[in-house]
């Protein structure tokens, strides 16, 4: 589903970088300063950085929340015995793709038993020592090759007793859409994590179908809008934005070329009020379903 890992990738992206614990701390004071809440890291696998724990600690001492996005393997007792101890993260949010078999077909072998042992480890160590933090979050995204376990698959993560349950679609670019979305911003997208020929059609319209009985027998259960509503608002652009290695802001994480400053340079409310209304263009065109690429954004497709 995602070519993140891949060497290509990086190289397309020129995002070589090594992002240390010095660099993230001279990104914090400029993020306390604008006013920024909360921080999401996502990788990648964030827990393979070694600092991720210290960093994260840094960042709350400027009182803004840490969460992380994980697919569970690199944890263990010990460190999910620090995290819960120290409240050093708002929320956990774990990958699940399925049942074992299909987690592990998709993930690698004995994966899922990783991920479940380490959640029940996190959920134990929370009650008994009556900790409200870090939620538990578990994000199912369903493509063709695992839709049709769906029922299953949230049983499993509902008997661990999660915050939270989403549903989520696999986004899924072609060069196409990249060829479409640039045409309408320039030069907009060079590569994409999501390049990758999986299909979606069955999985869209399958969980579509059911996510009202889902709902009705699963309390917090999410699903991305576009299975039950559709979506016709950008819910990313000028509420979040992206850092990368390199320091570069985007506004939006599709939209990969599309940045309107180095946050390792710049300040931020600078950035924003040069870039008001290119931000404002851009959002206006993913709204009226200008951009090819947000039929696949990877926060809410609009749709």
């Amino acid at each position: 589903m995602c070519s993140l890992w891949q060497e290509n990738y990086i190289k397309n992206r020129n995002e070589n970088k090594n992002l240390t614990e010095e660099k993230l701390k001279k990104i914090y004071a400029k993020l306390n300063e604008f006013g920024v809440k909360s921080v999401t890291y996502i990788g990648g696998e964030p827990f393979l950085k070694e600092y991720l724990f210290s960093t994260a600690k840094e960042l709350k001492e400027f009182g803004i929340s840490a969460s992380a996005v994980t697919n569970g393997t690199v944890l263990n007792e010990e460190k999910i015995m620090e995290i819960a101890e120290r409240q050093l993260f708002e929320n956990i949010i774990f990958s699940l793709d399925g049942t074992q078999k299909t987690h592990d077909e998709i993930r690698g072998k004995g994966v899922f038993e990783k991920i479940y042992e380490n959640i029940k480890t996190l959920r134990k160590i929370k009650n008994k020592n009556k900790l409200k933090k870090p939620r538990v979050l578990i994000y199912i995204t369903v493509w063709d090759k695992n839709y049709a376990d769906i029922d299953k698959t949230v049983k499993t993560a509902y008997s661990l007793n999660p915050n939270k349950i989403r549903i989520q679609l696999a986004s899924h670019i072609s060069e196409e859409i990249i060829i479409k979305t640039n045409s309408v911003v320039k030069n907009s997208i060079k590569t994409h994590s999501y390049l990758n020929d999986i299909e979606t059609l069955k999985a869209f319209a399958y969980i579509k179908e059911i996510s009202s009985f889902l709902k009705k027998n699963y309390k917090n259960l999410e699903f991305e809008k576009i299975f039950e509503e559709g979506n016709k608002k950008c819910r990313f652009i000028n509420k979040d934005f992206i850092i990368t290695p390199k320091g570069e802001i985007l506004i939006c994480p599709m939209l990969t070329q599309t940045v309107i400053g180095n946050l390792y340079e710049d300040g931020l409310s600078e950035v924003f009020e040069k870039n008001r209304a290119k931000i404002e263009e851009i959002k206006q065109k993913a709204e009226n379903e200008e951009l090819a690429i947000c039929r696949e954004c990877c926060v809410e497709k609009i749709r």
